[in-house]
C-alpha cells in the first residue's frame, strides 16, 4: 500500500481536531496529568495510524511512546510513592522535633 498525501492530511486533520477538542471539551472532572498525557499521545497517534496504519513503521513507531508512557507512569508511581512516605515521616515529628513513639 502507498503512502498516501490524502491519508496523512486526513490523520493530521484528525490529531487536529481531537487535539483541539480534548482541549476545549467540557470533561466532567478535570483530567489527572497522567490522564491528560495519555489522551495527547493518542490523539497524536490516531493521525499516524489513519496514515500509516498496514505498515510496519506504524507498529515501531507505536513502541517509542509506549515505552515512554510506561517509564512516565513508573515515575509518577514512584515519586507519589516516596511524597507520601516524606509525609508519613513528617507527621512521624512532632513540632518540638522530637519523634513520635507509634
Amino acid at each position: 500500500m502507498e503512502l498516501s498525501i490524502w491519508r496523512c492530511l486526513f490523520g493530521l486533520s484528525v490529531t487536529a481536531l481531537s487535539l483541539w477538542g480534548g482541549h476545549y471539551f467540557a470533561w466532567v472532572r478535570d483530567l489527572q496529568r497522567t490522564h491528560a498525557y495519555i489522551y495527547g499521545v493518542l490523539s497524536i497517534f490516531s493521525g499516524i495510524a489513519i496514515w500509516l496504519f498496514p505498515q510496519p513503521i506504524f507498529f515501531i513507531l507505536c513502541a517509542f511512546p509506549a515505552i515512554g508512557g510506561a517509564v512516565v507512569l513508573l515515575c509518577y508511581d514512584y515519586d507519589g510513592r516516596r511524597n507520601r512516605a516524606i509525609v508519613d515521616e513528617a507527621d512521624a515529628v512532632s513540632s518540638d522535633g522530637t519523634r513520635r513513639s507509634s
